[in-house]
């Protein structure tokens, strides 16, 4: 049935933010006002479709690489509203307005499954897709963001926001591909977005794209395939010595995270909310992941560090290394002045303030049994 200017067809659903979940009921009113002629119909329906839509690139030789647009069926709902007797192909409605109730109940296992809303896989949820993009050596990118949480005058519809525009900045940098915020002129968070890199611009990203940590993964099978929250993990390597990150958010339950599970074998871990708080991490002393904490409105963020050793007579423990002194060369823009925490067990945490040289862009971080101190390469402070 066409639409044309001498009829209106409206149709009403029983919520505002069109959001429905598998196993939900969608319920709404049809409403069609004829004012001009007759209108004659062969039948009257409505009809919920679900598609995926995915793009890919195909390559043209010389021409360059082009960006198609594809898309998948996975859901088809057919209600028919009014149609003619047995007897009649078509009918013909007069002049008036009509309406019709309808209700079209919604499987259970919609793709993908969403029977809790927490779960709900938002284009930041790239712990299972960087697995792929990790095997193939290229790097996954999670989409644009808005740094601002609200962006009046939005084309999106109905009500768009960002409700966690750090945790975006965050997935962006730890997938290692392009960090691309997608605000409107006046909207730009530039503090926010200046935490993924130096002052010179380029990305603080780790060695490989943040993944879900298996334990994850395995754990699907034991919850009828849905995910118990996005619980991710990725590395660094510095001088042969390997630095792990861990993420969490929308947990649906509690976690022990262990050495072994992220493939390193002790250290020490801190918060991203709270770096002075520094707390083992090995066999005895497990991370313990909170879903009361790391929710669909939060997300949790940690950092492992190796722990090294001087060989002194106090055997004194350091997150830095080497015999009787460590010196570890920091590297940024020219100028640049870099806040540091560092950990020394005599000492507990120091807060250091960097002055990089305007020269070379470096400075030295020096470790003894005694003391931490940085300055600028060449001897600029």
């Amino acid at each position: 049935m066409g639409n044309d200017n001498s009829s209106a067809i409206t149709i009403d659903v029983d919520r505002n933010n069109l959001f429905y979940y598998s196993g939900e009921t969608v319920f709404g009113i049809v409403r069609l006002n004829i004012t001009g002629e007759n209108l004659e119909t062969r039948e009257i329906y409505i009809s919920l479709i679900g598609e995926i839509g995915y793009t890919t690139l195909s390559s043209s030789g010389r021409f360059g690489s082009f960006e198609n647009e594809n898309k998948i069926k996975f859901y088809y709902k057919k209600v028919s509203l009014s149609g003619p007797s047995i007897t009649q192909q078509e009918f013909i409605d007069d002049c008036g307005r009509y309406a019709w109730l309808f209700q079209i109940p919604l499987i259970d296992n919609l793709p993908p499954t969403i029977n809790q809303p927490d779960t709900f896989p938002h284009q930041w949820t790239i712990g299972i897709s960087s697995l792929l993009s990790d095997a193939l050596d290229i790097a996954p990118f999670k989409d644009v963001f808005w740094s601002t949480t609200n962006e009046p005058g939005s084309a999106y519809k109905p009500s768009p926001m960002e409700p966690l525009p750090e945790r975006e900045i965050v997935i962006a940098i730890l997938s290692t591909g392009p960090v691309s915020p997608g605000d409107a002129i006046n909207y730009t968070d530039s503090k926010r977005i200046m935490k993924c890199c130096r002052q010179d611009g380029l990305i603080l990203k780790p060695d490989r794209p943040i993944t879900m940590i298996d334990l994850l993964i395995s754990d699907w099978s034991q919850n009828n395939g849905n995910k118990q929250g996005e619980l991710y993990s990725t590395q660094s390597t510095i001088n042969e010595q390997i630095f792990y990150i861990i993420f969490a958010s929308t947990m649906q339950r509690d976690y022990l995270i262990y050495p072994l599970l992220i493939g390193t074998h002790s250290g020490v871990i801190w918060s991203y909310e709270n770096p002075l708080e520094l707390i083992i991490f090995d066999n005895n002393h497990p991370l313990d992941v909170s879903a009361n904490k790391c929710n669909s409105s939060s997300f949790c963020l940690w950092y492992v560090s190796p722990l090294w050793q001087f060989n002194d007579v106090n055997n004194t423990t350091y997150a830095l290394m080497e015999k009787t002194q460590t010196t570890i060369v920091l590297e940024g823009s020219a100028a640049e002045i870099v806040q540091l925490l560092v950990y020394h067990s005599a000492m507990n945490v120091l807060n250091l303030k960097c002055f990089l040289s305007p020269i070379t862009g470096q400075a030295q971080l020096v470790v003894t049994p005694s003391r931490v101190t940085c300055s600028g390469v060449n001897g600029d402070n």
